[in-house]
């Protein structure tokens, strides 16, 4: 169709999928004779491999994966399609490079990895200016290219590291790279971080330019002595006599299953040493530019990839260039907040940014991309634009980039900042193995998006308040959990990892570590309730509260009861629910033998619809409760006393469930926690009495009967206090202009 617009000859070449796709085509196999347009050489090519017929095919320019190769000078538009799977390599230079996507204007020149043929433009390709050929790279062949045309620039340029030369880097960033510049510069080390890091070091004193591999920056602690003591300190010991122009590059942070001494993040511990430059990259883009440019620094520069990454594409310049260290990168204009964050974790703020669009929150996406020098001026013009910050990092909460960015921003910014700076980082405690809890320890979008939760709560309370709306504006902010929710966040994720490790010890942490968390939210729902109720005053008409009157002392009574009913009903219904799911799993060893030998499958479904209709049924009862006696007391004691309006009464009744309600939800919280630690404790033996005590005991067994009442304390009936309390709140807001005081007086 192309060809057909251009007015221009075209000859297909290998069209076995064109055939396939629709197109019409000679089904001509790899292996057969290829002819070639007449214009273009008269020649033939046979039973030749495809990187041979590149190379034959002119000097082309442009790589493209599983297609073929464009053909700068020929006066035809061709399609080229290797039938073969995985990457192909074409003749390039000196060396064999795998061949990328091409787009051609907005067209594009290939698919990934579906096969569908492209076209390759070559006739009269400089006066179509409407035509623009960009090259898609994935990082790792980024790091290749850039390492491979430094050395050809520079031949005081080498490569070291652990399997670099013969096995062509653990991760095929050196392929090709010992064929091509030989073993003299690219040298295979012993596992010996430290020894080939001080040659590094020492070679850089003596005017070369060393680029040391790690196979993951976990192994630079080894090395860590001639990083830090040696590379980042010589300049400054040599009275500015010795420069060391040395690059340290590798994969750094988790890749998954990796364990807990594989999956570190050292970016922050690096940064924080004075002479070095720390660069985490996170496009093709820009590790190409940014290593082309550490490599030519006569300073010692890190260079910290992201192995999770290496395959990621991107955009990347056939022509040189090299880009600033220490300058960021704007990835998203928004203004409403700005995200900054760097290496792997900026794909989770770029998907956060997506999300929150539709939520019609528009996010300012900043890609440090090198964390020293940091460009605090590009993130703190941001934040003067947006008025909020949320930083993302994959490193530990203690003395993160994310701490030192938000000290300098809010001391440069401080006006500016409408709200709280939020920082998300990795979980306080070693990565774990499993799945589950490698998915919590990291940051990622959904974690992100609780966050904006806050934000939007933010946005709309305040718009609230400069509306008119006074409390009630207000009041949004603490349904948002603005003042106590993010502590609750921040404690909720290690205390979810806690209690799965598996083991009491874990657990028992984990149970004190999610009580003190729903204190945090027991305290943010008293702080809504308390705007709630300042709002239904004000709307109401109510001056005061006077507990004096009979009713409404009556009323407070009966509002401080409340609480207790609401629980002891939410008790009752786990109880029953829990004797249900006994008897079914009674039934089901009875009825299907093997269970406990795995031999059958347990019926789970069955398990689950019983959770599930007794999550709705038994919670009727507590709910209507809370939605009807608000409305039973405001309209059915409207104009029953004289001198007492049922505004006031409902306030009274407003004032003892809110009270009461926080102070059951901190106790059930914390004695719930309490019963299930004590259990847990006979694991490793309690002293009673002088004597010690174990699992199997009379103890024990108490402990187990306690228990039955500490899980629904901490895991139902206490957190449902802050649903209580709330609930009860808005329903009075909702009908309080209905039973204003001078109404019913």
């Amino acid at each position: 169709t192309i060809a057909r617009m251009l007015n221009v000859p075209f000859t297909i070449v290998d069209a076995t999928v064109l055939t396939e796709a629709g197109y019409v085509g000679e089904d001509v196999e790899e292996e057969q004779t290829l002819t070639v347009d007449e214009d273009y050489a008269s020649q033939k090519m046979e039973k030749m491999s495809p990187s041979h017929i590149g190379n034959r095919l002119g000097a082309g320019r442009c790589r493209i994966k599983h297609i073929g190769k464009f053909f700068k000078h020929s006066p035809v538009i061709r399609a080229f399609h290797t039938t073969t799977t995985g990457n192909y390599f074409f003749r390039f230079g000196q060396k064999d490079l795998p061949f990328h996507t091409v787009y051609i204007g907005n067209f594009y020149g290939a698919t990934n990895d579906d096969g569908i043929c492209a076209f390759l433009f070559s006739y009269c390709f400089q006066s179509i200016s409407c035509f623009k050929v960009i090259e898609l790279g994935v990082i790792i062949t980024a790091v290749a290219e850039a390492m491979s045309e430094e050395m050809r620039r520079d031949e005081n340029i080498y490569l070291m590291g652990e399997e670099v030369a013969e096995y062509n880097g653990a991760y095929k960033a050196s392929k090709g790279m010992l064929d091509e510049f030989g073993a003299k510069r690219v040298i295979d080390t012993p596992i010996s971080e430290l020894g080939f890091a001080g040659i590094g070091v020492g070679s850089a004193m003596n005017g070369l330019r060393p680029i040391i591999e790690f196979m993951t920056f976990n192994f630079s602690l080894v090395a860590i002595d001639q990083i830090i003591n040696n590379a980042a300190k010589m300049y400054q010991m040599s009275g500015g006599q010795l420069n060391i122009p040395i690059t340290f590059r590798g994969p750094t942070a988790s890749a998954g299953q990796l364990g807990a001494t594989h999956s570190q993040a050292f970016e922050n511990w690096f940064a924080n040493t004075p002479g070095l430059k720390v660069v985490v990259p996170s496009t093709p883009y820009d590790v190409k530019g940014l290593l082309k440019s550490a490599i030519r620094d006569d300073d010692p520069v890190l260079i910290m990839e992201s192995e999770q990454m290496y395959g990621d594409k991107g955009e990347v310049p056939e022509e040189e260039y090299t880009l600033e260290i220490g300058k960021a990168n704007i990835r998203r204009e928004g203004s409403d907040v700005t995200i900054v964050s760097f290496g792997k974790i900026i794909k989770e703020a770029m998907k956060a940014a997506e999300e929150l669009e539709k939520e019609d929150i528009s996010c300012e996406v900043i890609d440090l991309r090198t964390v020293r020098p940091i460009d605090y001026d590009t993130v703190i013009q941001s934040v003067k634009k947006t008025n909020r910050m949320v930083f993302l990092e994959e490193a530990w909460p203690l003395s993160s980039i994310a701490t030192e960015v938000s000290f300098v921003v809010q001391r440069e910014a401080f006006d500016f900042l409408d709200a709280p700076i939020r920082r998300l980082t990795t979980a306080d405690t070693p990565m774990a193995y499993s799945p589950t809890l490698v998915n919590e320890f990291l940051p990622n979008a959904k974690q992100v998006m609780s966050y904006f939760v806050v934000i939007a709560g933010l946005l709309l309370g305040y718009s609230g308040s400069v509306m008119g709306l006074g409390v009630a504006g207000l009041a949004v902010l603490g349904m948002g959990k603005v003042e106590a929710g993010i502590p609750e966040d921040d404690i909720r994720n290690p205390a979810t990892i806690a209690d799965n490790v598996g083991d009491n010890v874990g657990d028992v942490a984990g149970n004190t570590t999610a009580a003190t968390g729903k204190g945090f939210a027991i305290a943010s729902a008293a702080l809504t309730a308390l705007a709630l109720f300042a709002a239904f005053v004000g709307i109401a008409g109510i001056d005061s509260i006077d507990i004096y009157k009979a009713p409404v002392l009556a009323m407070l009574f009966v509002g401080g009861m409340i609480p207790f009913i609401f629980s002891s009903l939410a008790i009752s219904a786990v109880g029953r629910a829990a004797m249900a799911m006994v008897h079914e799993v009674r039934r089901q060893f009875k009825e299907i033998p093997g269970i406990m030998e795995y031999k059958a499958k347990p019926e789970y479904d069955k398990c689950v619809e019983i959770s599930t209709k007794a999550s709705i049924r038994e919670m009727m009862l507590p709910g209507a409760i809370a939605l009807i006696t608000p409305v039973l007391v405001g309209f059915g004691f409207k104009g029953v006393f004289p001198e007492t309006s049922s505004a006031e009464m409902l306030g009274g009744l407003l004032a003892g469930v809110t009270v009461s309600g926080v102070l059951m939800g901190i106790f059930q919280n914390n004695a719930g926690g309490a019963w299930d630690n004590a259990k847990k404790s006979f694991e490793q033996g309690v002293e009673i009495d002088g004597k010690m005590e174990y699992k199997g005991s009379e103890a024990h067994k108490a402990s187990v009967t306690g228990d039955t009442v500490g899980d629904p304390f901490k895991d139902t009936s206490g957190p449902s206090m802050n649903i209580l309390i709330k609930l009860m709140s808005i329903v009075s807001l909702v009908i309080a202009p209905h039973i204003q005081a001078d109404d019913a007086m």
